[in-house]
């Protein structure tokens, strides 16, 4: 099976469509930006979410709120295709589609009472048509189109995911729960925000309203790791997406991923990676 190139980010969206992954990447908790729907095509692993443990089995979809804690591991190797969605909840977008709005609206803030979905035979073959036929109309489209495209798609797929996968789950004109508000959310909403930036403790934690010292107890119970592991770790993988989408230089990647020293960068990049800023852009250009 061939690998597909993904899709970057578009100001809306990022797409990868069946990607078959052979190489385990560095595993810890971590969370997005924006809201996610990963389809598991193949392949077995675990999930922890919200505090359960789910075993994942193919084909599978799972969505994840922005700025949701989450960790997974899965066996090597497996294929899968994501969809990420910066929130379209524009004007032009609600007042075409109402309903769609107030969904969409209802995952991110609100309380899912369910967020993996083990799919049925047609469920499978439906949904991987509608994400090749997003990928192949993107491919053969031209770069100043394709924001275009995605606000056609993405009623497309919302209404797919709402009248096909979803809805059973709750009964007619249930109201999902309200969403509980978590420290952790917005210690990584914070960090989304301000990682390319020179990092100050007092600063979060002003913003969060937690002490410095049980702002840095209560990440590293959640993540297993460090605040500046963690934005270490984020800065790096903006620097992974600039080597593979822009032009810019080392030095440039290093700067616009918040490393002040192009050296330092250079190091903690191969410590990770395994490879190069330039190895890498060059195995993945």
């Amino acid at each position: 099976m061939a690998q597909v190139s993904p899709m970057p980010w578009l100001d809306l969206f990022f797409l990868a469509y069946n990607k078959r992954e052979l190489h385990r990447p560095v595993e810890y908790f971590h969370a997005h930006d924006g809201i996610e729907f990963l389809y598991i095509h193949e392949g077995t692993g675990q999930l922890v979410l919200n505090d359960r443990f789910y075993r994942i089995e193919p084909p599978t979809l799972i969505f994840y709120q922005p700025y949701q804690l989450h960790f997974l591991h899965m066996d090597f190797p497996y294929t899968r295709s994501i969809l990420k969605m910066r929130s379209p909840l524009d004007d032009r977008f609600a007042r075409l589609f109402p309903s769609l709005c107030h969904f969409l609206s209802d995952l991110v803030h609100h309380e899912p009472e369910q967020q993996v979905f083990r799919l049925e035979e047609g469920q499978d073959a439906e949904l991987r048509e509608q994400f090749r036929l997003f990928h192949e109309t993107l491919t053969l489209s031209p770069k100043g189109e394709r924001k275009e495209i995605f606000y056609s798609y993405c009623p497309s797929f919302l209404s797919y995911f709402k009248t096909r996968i979803y809805p059973m789950r709750r009964p007619a004109g249930q109201a999902f729960h309200p969403r509980a508000t978590r420290h952790i959310e917005k210690v990584m909403k914070w960090i989304e925000e301000h990682f390319n930036e020179q990092f100050h403790l007092n600063e979060l934690a002003d913003e969060v309203h937690l002490s410095p010292s049980y702002l840095s107890r209560l990440f590293r119970k959640y993540t297993g790791s460090t605040l500046m592991e963690y934005i270490s770790k984020r800065r790096l993988e903006e620097a992974c997406l600039l080597l593979r989408t822009s032009h810019c230089t080392i030095g440039q990647v290093a700067q616009t991923s918040g490393f002040a020293d192009t050296a330092y960068f250079c190091r903690s990049f191969k410590k990770r990676y395994g490879a190069t800023p330039l190895q890498y852009r060059s195995a993945h250009g």
